[in-house]
C-alpha cells in the first residue's frame, strides 16, 4: 500500500508499506518507467537493528 508519494526532480517518491507483514520500502518511479525501483532495503516485520545503514542506500 503506498502511504504517500512526493515528486521530485528524478521523480515520484513512494512511502509504501506491506498490509501482510508490515514491512516499510521507500521506492522511486522515474519519470518514463514501467514501474518503481526499491532506494531502501524493506524494514519491519521481524527487524531488530535500529540501524540507519538498514535504511538508506549507499
Amino acid at each position: 500500500m503506498t502511504r504517500s508519494r512526493h515528486r521530485t526532480i528524478d521523480g515520484t517518491l513512494l512511502y509504501v508499506h506491506c498490509v501482510g507483514c508490515g514491512a516499510q520500502r521507500v521506492d522511486l518511479h522515474a519519470a518514463g518507467a514501467a514501474a518503481p525501483t526499491a532506494l531502501s532495503r524493506a524494514l519491519g516485520a521481524g527487524e531488530t537493528t535500529g540501524s540507519a545503514e538498514a535504511v538508506s542506500r549507499p
